[in-house]
């Protein structure tokens, strides 16, 4: 079969959004290391050389069309196995443009090209089109990588919910304040590279609309918050102050739970759908 038709069954992948992240990526990255470097010879004492020194290791990182092609394309077609070309659809460019151009920046790491992989292939499959909103590209753009492993994990045990407690400082006479937002285990449990960034993970993932933290709600289950037995800041007392545990929780959105489904793991639909999350009752 000749490289044409290759192209027309990848769904167009290799075509018309080829050429769209040739244009892009190309040419444009290049120019803004020279226009960079030509300024720092009028910005003060700043040498064009330390600029272009600073700036050098971003050309390694950024992945041209061949490479997007190499390494995240041969992906797509790997989840596409198995699938009749009858249920196979062309990608919306809406879709599948910023895709290409937002992973010529970040698909140097494994679980964010994994993400847009899984986006690319949904977005080739009839029974999951309708399922993949646009926003799914940027707000992959803006995760870390451990961020991608937290929600890879709750995919992986479809568990929506993740058990949180705030240490509260309390000293006589005075009212009490926050000494610690949002401590929990779920880095620990992802196997995240910084373990101590859990409350950053967590707001973020909020702010992208992945998660929420219902206001004055805690898990039923005392045991869910057996590990603050073991926190740093348990039994924390200093110069008369006390502190005391508040417990709550994040859950998955509507938003979260079709994020997983489509960019996290791809075989969640054999499971069907949202119906098989463990969503359970457990707050009050």
């Amino acid at each position: 079969m000749s490289s044409e038709n290759d192209s027309h069954d990848s769904g167009g992948i290799d075509g018309a959004a080829g050429e769209l992240a040739k244009s892009a990526l190309g040419p444009a990255a290049k120019e803004i290391g020279h226009a960079l470097k030509s300024s720092g010879k009028t910005i003060g004492k700043i040498a064009a050389g330390t600029i272009d020194m600073a700036l050098s290791p971003a050309s390694i990182m950024v992945w041209g069309w061949e490479k997007i092609k190499e390494k995240v394309i041969e992906s797509v077609q790997e989840k596409l196995e198995g699938v009749p070309e009858d249920e196979l659809v062309k990608p919306d460019i809406h879709i599948v443009g910023p895709a290409l151009m937002a992973m010529s920046f970040c698909a140097h790491e494994d679980d964010l090209r994994e993400m847009f992989a899984n986006l690319l292939a949904a977005s080739m499959k009839l029974a999951n089109k309708d399922k993949v909103h646009p926003s799914f590209v940027e707000t992959i753009k803006q995760l870390q990588p451990d961020e991608a492993k937290i929600l890879r994990y709750m995919g992986r045990t479809r568990d929506t919910q993740i058990p949180v407690a705030d240490v509260i400082m309390s000293l006589r006479g005075w009212q009490n304040s926050i000494l610690y937002e949002n401590a929990s285990q779920i880095c620990n449990l992802s196997e995240c590279e910084l373990l101590g960034n859990d409350g950053v993970y967590l707001e973020n993932l909020t702010h992208l609309g992945l998660l929420t933290r219902p206001l004055g709600q805690k898990l039923c289950y005392k045991e869910k918050y057996d590990w603050v037995n073991h926190h740093i800041y348990n039994g924390f007392t200093k110069d008369g102050c006390g502190h005391k545990w508040e417990y709550g929780f994040f859950r998955l959105t509507n938003y979260g739970k079709r994020f997983i489904e489509t960019c996290v793991d791809s075989e969640l639909d054999q499971w069907g759908s949202m119906g098989e999350w463990n969503i359970r009752q457990e707050y009050k």
